[in-house]
């Protein structure tokens, strides 16, 4: 079976988490932040399931595998990694 590179996850280290970066966030809206001009909200609360949720955020292109196990996207070509010769 072969694996693809993916893009990094909500779990995946590419993405800040330490608390010095959430105080950074917050110092940068008490600088930057402003009051809204109008205190209702503007959304609508998500009734569904975090999977229809997921399914609903989810991007999805078709792309055309060659023989040579290669695909682009974005203008760049990947290739599929397979454990066979």
């Amino acid at each position: 079976m072969g694996s693809l590179n993916r893009a990094p996850t909500r779990e995946s280290s590419a993405y800040p988490t330490s608390p010095t970066w959430a105080v950074t966030i917050l110092q940068y809206n008490e600088k930057f932040g402003v009051p809204p001009r109008d205190e209702t909200p503007a959304h609508q609360p998500w009734t569904k399931t975090e999977d229809e949720l997921d399914e609903m955020l989810a991007r999805r292109e078709e792309r055309v595998l060659t023989k040579a196990l290669t695909f682009s996207s974005g203008g760049k070509k990947y290739c599929v990694k397979t454990a066979g010769p």
